[in-house]
């Protein structure tokens, strides 16, 4: 494992209290994913394939109504997971993920997320602390309150 991933799997909180095993296979098996400015990571209802571990950049998470009206939620960065709910869940994407910067990330496939969940205890948890915190509004990513884009303009 080089340098620049060690330091990005002990700043994300969900990673970095994984055994030195567990952590070896993350590396061995996440393939990195760049994005330009305007790229969607995430898309509200897709299928979740796929965990996303954000290494550099700035992604905005927003939420889309039944009336195309799309609402920024929160602002993620470095060291922070997303794609988790779908992928425990087994349901489609609750909300979609738009790069605002140039981001690169760390992919890890559904297969490998869910051998991990099964292999150790420790992933679980982690990703079920992390989960009660968002759905519970205690960490609803970045933003301090929702903002209504029905007429902003997306660059």
């Amino acid at each position: 494992m080089n340098d620049t991933d060690s330091t990005l799997f002990l700043e994300a909180d969900v990673i970095s209290e994984l055994p030195p095993d567990a952590l070896a296979r993350l590396h061995d098996e996440m393939s990195y994913r760049d994005y330009d400015t305007g790229d969607f990571l995430i898309r509200q209802g897709d299928v979740g394939d796929e965990l996303l571990l954000i290494a550099s950049g700035t992604v905005e998470i927003q939420t889309e109504d039944t009336e195309g009206r799309n609402y920024v939620i929160g602002q993620v960065g470095r060291g922070e997971v997303l794609g988790e709910m779908a992928l425990l869940a087994r349901e489609p994407r609750s909300a979609h993920a738009i790069a605002r910067s140039a981001v690169t990330a760390r992919a890890l496939p559904a297969e490998t997320f869910h051998a991990l969940l099964e292999e150790h205890s420790e992933f679980s948890e982690l990703l079920t602390h992390l989960i009660a915190l968002r759905v519970g509004g205690c960490l609803l990513y970045t933003s301090p309150s929702p903002r209504d884009l029905s007429t902003s303009r997306m660059p």
